[in-house]
């Protein structure tokens, strides 16, 4: 009996107590949804939660309208189902690539006026600037560096005697000269090959499918990198691995990279006026630990950092008041933009 009323004390307390509902879901139809349009074909449906808004692959979203809509434009996709979704207003169709524009499939091809109205790419003239890396200072980590400070000359001075000795052993470590990613050979890179081939005279090359624990990359001084896009702003994630990986990287082709990446932290073709002078360098540089240590200088002012997909910034983006923008902006941001065109090989 005692029990009995125990229990029926308990149920009324709980009753009388004011009724708070916690749903098992979070209701987020009241958040900005993105549409992945074509990134994730294989996984119908999927969605998630990032930063203040809904990222989904669901053409057919349900809990409210898509505020953007990302297309990677150097994946296949067709824009003619756009007009099918349910959007807001001002939504926004974003152009998305990391990879050189010169592979993507032209914007304004089968379409008289192209949707897009914000662009996020590799371009430093993009709306919101996306690369698989960046540059930060050492103590601004969230900030893409935009100038970099010539070499410090004594930049050993500024570290502590257990930074100068970890880097210098990294450095000792290596045994082997230089290496790079296995890549396909067609019209398109065929320049490169050629120079690849004209290198192998002179320098023994060793070439890997990737830099992963089986075949590790920081055993090398140098990394051979082959770019045949020529497009400004553009740096292949190769260079950032090599850069990560405690290895000097060497550009076969590519564009300036002047504002991309700290001077004197890597080789460029486009100093010696052939292969085999760039082969004797590779040799002579190697074998002087004082001058090689030299191309590590940007760690005592910077670190590389790795980008996360661009969706929280996006999310940003669409907390912020929109106005609708001219079409022909768009069309000028890419007409105006070239890759070289070349059909000689590099000398």
């Amino acid at each position: 009996m005692r029990c009995s009323l125990v229990i029926s004390t308990i149920c009324l307390i709980l009753h009388l107590m004011p009724r708070q509902s916690l749903p098992t879901t979070f209701d987020k139809s009241h958040e900005s949804a993105i549409l992945i349009w074509n990134e994730w074909d294989d996984i119908p449906g999927w969605d998630h939660f990032e930063c203040g808004c809904m990222v989904t692959t669901n053409r057919n979203y349900k809990r409210g309208n898509i505020d953007a809509v990302v297309i990677f434009v150097d994946l296949p996709y067709n824009l003619r189902p756009l007009k099918e979704i349910n959007h807001t207003p001002n939504y926004l169709v974003v152009l998305t690539t990391v990879t050189p524009l010169s592979l993507a499939q032209n914007a304004l091809y089968d379409h008289a006026t192209a949707p897009f109205n914000f662009t996020m790419t590799y371009r430093l003239d993009s709306d919101i600037v996306w690369t698989y890396y960046y540059f930060s200072k050492l103590n601004e980590v969230d900030q893409r560096v935009q100038h970099f400070e010539s070499p410090a000359e004594n930049f050993m001075d500024l570290w502590t005697e257990n930074q100068q000795y970890d880097l210098r052993k990294k450095l000792a470590n290596k045994k082997l000269l230089a290496v790079y990613m296995m890549y396909e050979v067609n019209d398109y890179s065929l320049p490169e090959s050629l120079y690849l081939q004209d290198l192998r005279h002179y320098i023994t090359l060793d070439a890997f499918m990737g830099c992963t624990e089986y075949h590790d990359c920081s055993n090398y001084k140098f990394m051979l990198i082959f770019d045949p896009s020529y497009c400004p702003d553009y740096l292949h994630p190769q260079f950032y691995t090599a850069l990560d990986k405690f290895v000097v990287p060497v550009l076969i082709g590519g564009s300036n990279l002047t504002h991309l990446a700290p001077p004197d932290s890597y080789i460029s073709s486009s100093q010696f006026s052939k292969a085999k002078d760039l082969a004797m360098y590779l040799i002579d540089l190697g074998q002087d630990p004082a001058r090689y240590e030299k191309f590590f200088w940007w760690r005592s002012k910077y670190q590389l950092q790795k980008a996360i997909e661009p969706y929280c910034k996006l999310c940003q983006e669409l907390k912020k008041p929109r106005q609708h923008r001219n079409p022909d902006s768009f069309l000028h941001w890419w007409t105006q933009y070239q890759c070289s065109n070349r059909t000689v090989s590099p000398k």
